[in-house]
Parts: structure tokens; sequence; C-alpha cells
């Protein structure tokens, strides 16, 4: 066989090899993106094995998100490495994300910002955006907003959403770059035009504000409604809010009751707080206690300090659920600890009749003053009240009832007949209902 002969068949048997090891890896994607994955890791692992970087980089996502096998991070990063090492783009940043949140390697910022800098610098547009975010917050590396702006730049002319948005903030707050709101509403339109749920949501605000002479009512509600049909819950509750209150729209109770049933059953513990209200009170919904208390549970249980109040009131009168002192003292004291002044009276109450807890003055008193230091004016000072006490002297701006009661019950003295419990759980009850 002549030299050229050979060299030709030689040459022909690597072009063959190599379209093969091609289809096999297009095959390979059109399974993985069709949800096949055993498909995809048939072609995969191979093409991989050889050292094919992209069919590496796909195994990686593949074990990163347990797609068709057992998820493993360790496996993945093992992938995503061989991939990154030969230069892949999108492994370098996918092993970036690795290391900035610590799965399958050991958790280290440093090397996360290696990774995000050779994706980087190759045009990766997620990780010039990570690498945005990293100077902005000076992780790693010293805060540089201008450093910052340059990476956001570089992604958002790529169309990348999330730094067209965070672009358009500096410019709107003049981080970074001089202030300027015109460049800004630029950049928040692009990035809600791609369905961006936040930017249509800020869109609104800067609408709804005038922002740069950008006032426009119809604007307003275009793009929260636009925020809110993609399931933005943060949309959907301030759109029920403008329903309840009326606002650049007419007002509508049951408009406002479908789109804070929305935000609330995404779990948004303000939505939830709020639609315990409506059905306590039957605004744009029959009344139901037993659904207002549901509500308020599930809102309570994510630390919303109103609905907390608001179950602590429904165990002490019975209203929806059980009455349970118990119970109401445990709401209570969850909002009282986090600084609701209502609450901390509340309790104060219940630790001066000894209802649900212990009867204790002293603490009492620490509730009380509390309470009132907060300037809570939940009952008012009054000669013929309860909690009158001749001429004590009040500070201004004090809740002058629960400040003077604090005073007394922090003392050695005996509380006076007025205020013992027989006479106290009467107007206990009355301040409830």
């Amino acid at each position: 066989m002549s030299i050229l002969r050979f060299t030709f068949a030689f040459t022909s048997i690597l072009l063959f090899t190599s379209t093969l090891g091609y289809a096999s890896l297009q095959d390979g994607v059109s399974a993985f993106r069709s949800g096949n994955y055993e498909l995809a890791l048939k072609n995969f692992i191979p093409e991989a094995s050889q050292g094919n970087p992209r069919a590496q980089f796909y195994l990686g996502v593949i074990h990163n998100f347990g797609l068709g096998v057992s998820q493993d991070y360790k496996e993945a990063v093992k992938w995503y490495q061989m991939a990154a090492d030969q230069g892949d783009p999108e492994a370098q940043n996918s092993l970036g994300r690795m290391y900035l949140t610590g799965l399958g390697v050991t958790w280290s910022y440093r090397k996360a910002m290696e990774w995000y800098e050779k994706s980087a610098h190759q045009g990766y547009a997620d990780s010039q955006n990570s690498l945005g975010k990293m100077y902005l917050e000076g992780r790693t590396v010293p805060r540089d907003d201008e450093e910052a702006v340059k990476w956001f730049q570089l992604a958002a002319e790529q169309g990348d959403v999330e730094a067209e948005s965070v672009l358009g903030m500096l410019y709107l707050t003049g981080r970074g770059v001089p202030k300027d709101e015109t460049k800004a509403m630029e950049l928040f339109q692009k990035a809600a035009s791609q369905s961006s749920t936040n930017t249509q949501l800020i869109l609104s605000k800067m609408f709804y504000l005038g922002i740069d002479g950008f006032q426009d009512d119809v604007q307003t509600i275009k793009q929260l409604l636009r925020a809110a049909d993609h399931g933005n819950m943060d949309a959907q509750r301030s759109l029920g809010g403008v329903y309840y209150l009326g606002l650049k729209v007419p007002q509508d109770y049951q408009q406002s009751v479908k789109w804070f049933q929305l935000a609330a059953s995404q779990g948004d513990p303000e939505a939830q707080s709020i639609l315990g209200l409506l059905y306590l009170t039957g605004q744009g919904v029959t009344k139901d206690s037993k659904l207002a208390a549901k509500w308020f549970q599930l809102a309570g249980a994510q630390e919303d300090i109103e609905a907390q109040n608001s179950l602590g009131r429904m165990y002490l009168a019975g209203e929806g659920v059980v009455q349970n002192d118990k119970l109401a003292a445990k709401w209570f004291r969850l909002a009282a600890e986090q600084n609701s002044n209502e609450a901390q009276f509340n309790l104060g109450l219940l630790y001066l009749a000894g209802r649900g807890v212990p009867q204790d003055k002293q603490e009492s008193a620490k509730w009380f003053r509390l309470a009132a230091d907060q300037g809570y004016a939940g009952v008012q000072n009054s000669s013929d009240e309860m909690y009158a006490f001749g001429n004590t002297a009040i500070p201004e701006g004090k809740a002058a009832a629960a400040y003077s009661l604090a005073q007394l019950l922090s003392t050695d003295v005996d509380a006076p007949p007025e205020i013992k419990p027989s006479k106290f759980n009467e107007t206990l009850d009355a301040y409830i209902n």
C-alpha cells in the first residue's frame, strides 16, 4: 500500500470515528433535553471517558441534580472538574457554584471566584454576573462597585436578565456609575420584557412613584399584573392590597381576596395574615372564624406578628378555635418577643390574671413596661377605670395606664382591690371582646 493510500485510509478512519463521536454526543444531548436521562447516560459515558468535555459537563449535571441516577455531588464535581480543566466555560461556572455552596467540595469563596473568573473571561454571562455580585458584596475581594458594574455590563450585553436588573438598580441608586434614572428604566424594561417578575415589580413601583417623570397609572397596574400573572407572590400580595384600598383601580374586595389567596397559597406570611383578617371580618368573603384561624396559624408559624397576636386573641376568646388560655399565652409571647407592644400588653394582662400562665405581678410588670416604653396606648388613664392610681407621675409619650400599673407592680406594695383577679378577669374579657 502506498503512503498516499495509507494516509487517505487512516484519515478516513479518523474522520469516521470523529463523526461517530459527534453523533453520539448529539444523541446524548437530544435525549437529555427530552428528559430521557437513561439514554443520555448511555451516550455520554463513552464520550466522557474519551475526554469529551461537553459529555463530561452533562454527566456532571446529571449527577448534580439526580437526573435518572441517585444525586451525588462528589460525582458531579468529578465530571465538572474534568470538563473545566479542559476549558469548558459552562463546567467552570458550575464548578464555581459548587465551591460557592460547598456541595461535593470543601466550601471556598476563593476557589469559586477562580473558576468564575476563568469562565467569565471566556464570555460566559452567568459567571460574569456571579463575579459582579461578588465584587458588589465584597466577598473574597474588597468591595468594588465599579468592577462589579464592569462584569454586570458584560453579562447584560448578552441579555442576562439578572445582570440587567441589578445594573438598572445600580444606575437608579448611583452605585459604581453616575446616577441615571433614564438608563435604569431602559435596563428594567429590557429585563421585564424577558419575564423577569422582580423587575416587573420594580417597574410598577417606578411608574407609581413617577421616578424621573415616568409616572403612569396604566403601566403601574400593567407591570404589577404581569409579575403577578407569572406567579410573583410579592406582586400578588401587592395587587391584593391595590384592590383592597382601591389604588389606581376601583376598590374590589373579591379581586383583593383572589390575589391575596394566590400569594398565601405560595406561602407568603403577610398575605396569609391579611387573608386571615379578611375571613375574620367577612370582607370580600363569607365570614369564617375557623378559616381565619387556619390562615393565622400558617402565618404565625412563619413569625408574622399580626397573625400571632390575632391567634392569641382568638384562643383567649374561643373564636374559631377551642378556647385555650395556654395557647393564647403561647401566641402572645411569640409576638411579644418580636417586640409587638400590643402582644406585650396582652401577655402582661395574662400574667396579672394568672390565665394560661402562673399569676406573677413582677412578670406582668415587666411586659407592661416593655409595652409602655414602645408607646402602647391600648387602655387610657382615667380616674374611673381600674388602671387609675391617683397622682402617679407619667412620663410624656408613655402609655399612661400600662406604665402606672408597671410602676405599682414593680414595688412590694400589694395590689389594690380594684386590680384583684376577680375584677380583672371581667375587664380582660371585656377587653378581648
